[in-house]
């Protein structure tokens, strides 16, 4: 069976004057000029437009091929329209193009730690690559994760939606939300795109917080070796620290040499074993290694002097009344003691004032000591030394 040109215009103009008389509701469109029909109404007909062109396309292509343009409206028509039928007939006629939201990323990822700061935020461009107005929203689905601003319109310009997360009150987990973006053009249309948003909150780690970065200790030469002392090793971070101490010198003890801490206060008990060791200075680290700490390793520096047994001295002499040609003594100021290990070699001074007597402390045992003492008046003039007196101490 072949179906005719005119057959398929009639059936054409059939279909469509069908779909024109659902959408218009018996309003004659052709005479009607647009500034009298309704606004509902007009926008109908572009959506009609639209249908009849989608009929159009449902014809059979043999058809189509031998088919003119369908006829819509004849010529003696057209000439009585007015301008505003000439409008509307381009309105009808007219391509329509809308507003795209663009594409988004298909989602975002955040990162902290429990207790700590919140992550870095991000940013969402928001892009008109369509044609005309577009009025946008975004929403959250989380508490957590706020949007700003959420609502706004662009035509060619990119908005840019700032992206944050508050990680407080939330324990070490990994937590999802959905961002949905609303675009809807100029005819109320609305199209959505959502973006996953992926927040993982980790265990924070353990810290090394340490009582003491040093420890000093003193020993007399030959005596008893000093008590201990001790150091506080606590977590400050999270989860559990499992810890080790180590020393280098032999004559350093660390007590306990391990151990695992949460939230609570460990001891370290230090001690120092001065045998056979003889009269210096030493200094040697104690290393606290923690492994997964943010900190470690971490040191503490013990420093052990071993000084020379030591003895006092007391030392006395006769005020002096007069002057060196008889006369009597009348601006005295004070005297000074002078001490050294050769005799007439003296190394130090000790300003005595007044007094006529002195006591003189950390002697070291060993050594012979030689005095002697000197008078100064109130001009700072002063005397020659006295006679020479020794001390020896084994």
């Amino acid at each position: 069976m072949t179906k005719n040109v005119g057959d398929t215009h009639d059936r054409l103009e059939a279909q469509q004057a069908g779909v024109y008389s659902r959408i218009t509701g018996g309003i004659d469109v052709v005479n009607t000029p647009i500034t009298a029909m309704p606004t509902w109404l007009r926008r109908r007909l572009v959506s009609a437009l639209l249908v009849a062109s989608l009929v159009a396309l449902q014809i059979p292509l043999g058809d189509a091929a031998q088919m003119q343009q369908p006829r819509l409206m004849d010529h003696q028509r057209v000439n009585a329209w007015t301008t505003e039928d000439v409008k509307l007939h381009r309105v009808l006629h007219r391509p329509i193009h809308r507003p795209d939201a663009g594409s988004l990323p298909l989602s975002m990822t955040f990162e902290a730690f429990a207790g700590g700061p919140n992550p870095l935020s991000q940013t969402l461009n928001i892009t008109n690559t369509g044609t005309g107005g577009m009025k946008w929203e975004v929403a959250s689905s989380a508490p957590w994760l706020t949007l700003s601003p959420t609502s706004g319109r662009t035509r060619k310009e990119p908005d840019v939606v700032t992206v944050s997360v508050s990680t407080t009150g939330l324990s070490a987990g990994s937590y999802s939300a959905i961002i949905t973006l609303r675009a809807q053009d100029l005819e109320t249309r609305w199209a959505e795109q959502q973006v996953a948003v992926s927040l993982h909150i980790k265990s924070p780690a353990p810290t090394i917080s340490l009582s003491n970065s040093s420890l000093a200790f003193a020993s007399i030469y030959g005596s008893t070796p000093p008590g201990s002392q001790v150091v506080s090793i606590r977590n400050t971070g999270g989860g559990t620290m499992n810890w080790t101490t180590s020393s280098s010198a032999p004559w350093l003890t660390v007590a306990p040499p391990s151990g695992d801490t949460t939230t609570e206060t460990d001891s370290l008990n230090v001690a120092v074993n001065t045998t056979g060791m003889g009269i210096g200075t030493y200094q040697a680290p104690i290393k606290i290694d923690a492994p997964g700490a943010t900190n470690s390793p971490q040191e503490v520096m013990v420093t052990l002097a071993i000084t020379a047994a030591t003895s006092n001295v007391t030392l006395m002499w006769d005020a002096l009344t007069t002057n060196a040609d008889g006369t009597p003594l009348t601006d005295l100021a004070g005297y000074k003691v002078y001490l050294g290990t050769a005799p007439r070699t003296y190394t130090s001074s000790v300003d005595a004032g007044l007094a006529t007597s002195m006591v003189l402390t950390n002697l070291a045992q060993g050594t012979t000591y030689y005095l002697a003492v000197t008078a100064y008046d109130t001009g700072k003039l002063e005397s020659g030394y006295s006679n020479e007196v020794s001390k020896a101490f084994p």
